[in-house]
């Protein structure tokens, strides 16, 4: 959800929340905002296979050598 927001001097005045995204992910906490706040990044699956995450060690060691 989103809301602008308006201050004049003391009052905290916000408009109306709007929905940014449609994803059941977002609700079990699986996305991350970038620093400087201007976007997400959503682990979302396309179909029921498991996710497979291949971790490479020492990859430089080997790419130096080529």
């Amino acid at each position: 959800m989103a809301a602008s927001v308006t201050t004049d001097h003391a009052a905290f005045s916000p408009g109306t929340p709007v929905v940014l995204f449609e994803k059941r992910s977002l609700q079990t906490g699986n996305y991350d905002v970038s620093a400087d706040r201007k976007r997400f990044i959503i682990q979302d699956r396309i179909d029921d296979r498991p996710l497979l995450i291949h971790v490479v060690n020492n990859w430089f060691e080997e790419f130096r050598g080529r």
